[in-house]
């Protein structure tokens, strides 16, 4: 059991957390209890502790259960009568359905649930318990036309539900509530909703945050330099999960579920990979391993000197306010020819961070240049200038990199239910979705729906963003004609967005960046909602051209 943690006692505990990375917590995806509901599990643990444990054989091994479970240390604001858990699937035998959870919420407008896996990692990178992978994967195998997001989150966040998995609550607290709120959205949207599919999510978790921020604004502040100096102990743990076999075994197995066929049938799963922060790094470290190996073994096959092509590893795959080095970013990106036209093409991958995210932008290369002050960097011949430049920089903010940009459309505004207008100057552009309306769930899907299906005028290479507060954006990829200086001409965009879209390193889940997703999941995913090809001719949508530079 722990508990919030006294702010005198803060810099102390940070330092030893910067040394150690020992935990202050333990985090586990487990719903919030009210104080009666904890102050129960202790009694009930109390009175069992001393009754003698029943002899487990090797077929009835009992689960690794997490060790002092992490109790609230946020306010309880209300205080159900019933068990505020989500409803777990129906399985049997031992550790089954505690991972897993068929979740709907109370909505006139959500008639479509989904369901949500959860599967956790220790410090090390290994498994806090093997058989939450086992009972998602086995889950899957039970489903029909899904559509698979796979999310691991980041700094300073866990697998821990705050609240209450079947509430949709327009102000979430935590990845995990968030993440729902996002399956939910994608579930009820009326385009996947005539398609007949599922949404399936899966949330890989791990102890992202070593020091639970506090309960009121005293200890906040206090504790806001002890969460900052976890940086270096997350990063190694990051690290260690990205070259873990535990992780690239999951990371592939869900792959493997996703793709249970090289050539997807019409109704096998849509397959979407998302990282965060130090989750994106990750995700990051894990595919450029992939697809390395996937490129070394048809290379060795056919020859050096012959062309090759790999697998995709996913429809989507999406980075968001990574915080992870741009090394592994070139690794990926070193695998994919460059093309002339590649602001036409779908994007294999796609990293997006906020201008206003502070941590990559700023904090992140100060903290790798102390980390790799002594190290020794060669230079690289394709670019020309040391690789220092990608061990400490994040992807979006590494000019070598870029090739995509957002900006604001001034003379264009939107309104619900589609209308497109040219606003009067010395009016102000009335927002679109109102939090604090009973019909926020109704205006979200509307929004969200528009944005998938609208039409992008200018063609390849010009997509537009319809945002909450009626204000119309572009993404643009750059035309190499235009800027010659592009040098990341390949199938992995690069951008960054205003904060309209994305405020600061955390702000990833509100709606504007669910409407980019979404834009970005109907441009990227070879296959329509609707079963239909991306309408991007001439290119194979399940197959990777690939070549293999000598400084990869």
């Amino acid at each position: 059991m722990s508990h919030s943690i006294p702010g005198y006692l803060a810099i102390p505990l940070a330092t030893a957390l910067l040394v150690t990375g020992c935990a202050t917590n333990r985090q586990y995806h487990g719903p919030y209890k009210s104080a009666n509901e904890q102050r129960a599990q202790r009694a009930h643990a109390t009175q069992t502790a001393s009754a003698p444990a029943p002899t487990a054989t090797p077929e009835q091994a009992r689960p690794r259960t997490p060790m002092g479970r992490q109790t609230a240390s946020r306010p309880v604001t209300k205080a159900p009568q019933q068990a505020t858990a989500a409803r777990p699937t129906p399985a049997s035998g031992p550790g089954k359905g505690t991972n897993i959870y068929d979740v709907h919420v109370d909505n006139p407008h959500a008639t479509e649930g989904c369901r949500m896996g959860f599967i956790e990692f220790d410090d090390m990178g290994g498994f806090w318990n093997a058989t939450q992978l086992v009972n998602v994967l086995d889950d899957i195998k039970k489903q029909d036309k899904i559509i698979l997001f796979v999310f691991i989150h980041g700094w300073q966040n866990s697998a821990k539900v705050w609240g209450d998995l079947e509430k949709f609550d327009p102000t979430p607290e935590g990845d995990a509530q968030r993440f729902k709120n996002f399956l939910l959205t994608m579930a009820n949207m009326p385009m996947v909703k005539a398609s007949g599919r599922k949404v399936y999510g899966v949330f890989l978790g791990w102890r992202g945050e070593l020091v639970v921020k506090g309960s009121d604004p005293v200890s906040q502040q206090l504790l806001r330099v002890p969460r900052f100096l976890t940086f270096w102990s997350r990063r190694a743990a990051a690290t260690r999960m990205g070259d873990a076999a535990s992780m690239g075994a999951t990371l592939m197995a869900l792959r493997e579920a996703g793709r249970p066929n090289p050539i997807p049938k019409p109704d096998d799963p849509i397959l979407v990979f998302m990282g965060h922060s130090f989750g994106s790094k990750v995700l990051e470290q894990a595919v450029a391993q992939w697809m390395a190996r996937e490129a070394g073994e048809r290379i060795a096959r056919a020859g050096s000197d012959r062309a090759i092509t790999i697998p995709r590893f996913a429809d989507m795959v999406l980075f968001l306010n990574s915080a992870g080095e741009a090394i592994y970013t070139r690794r990926i990106r070193s695998l994919l020819p460059d093309r002339e036209d590649f602001h036409k093409m779908p994007p294999y991958f796609v990293s997006v961070t906020s201008e206003t995210d502070t941590a990559t932008k700023i904090a992140f290369p100060i903290a790798t240049t102390i980390g790799t002050a002594l190290g020794s960097f060669q230079k690289f011949a394709t670019e020309g200038v040391s690789s220092s430049l990608f061990f400490r920089r994040t992807t979006p903010f590494n000019q070598f990199m870029l090739n995509g940009q957002v900006d604001s459309i001034p003379d264009l505004a939107w309104r619900l239910p589609g209308e497109i207008y040219e606003p009067d100057p010395k009016q102000r552009i009335q927002a679109v979705v109102d939090k604090t309306s009973p019909d926020y769930f109704k205006q979200m899907l509307q929004t969200v729906q528009f944005n998938a299906a609208a039409k992008d005028d200018k063609g390849p290479g010009a997509y537009r963003i319809y945002g909450t507060d009626g204000t119309v954006s572009q993404i643009t990829m750059l035309d190499p004609k235009e800027h010659p200086d592009v040098k990341n001409r390949s199938g992995f965009w690069v951008f960054r967005v205003e904060k309209n879209i994305m405020n600061g390193h955390s702000d990833i889940w509100n709606l504007n960046a669910i409407i980019l997703y979404t834009k970005l999941f109907r441009l990227s995913c070879p296959r329509r909602v609707d079963g239909t090809q991306v309408e991007f001719p001439g290119y194979d949508p399940y197959v990777i051209e690939a070549k293999l530079q000598p400084d990869l």
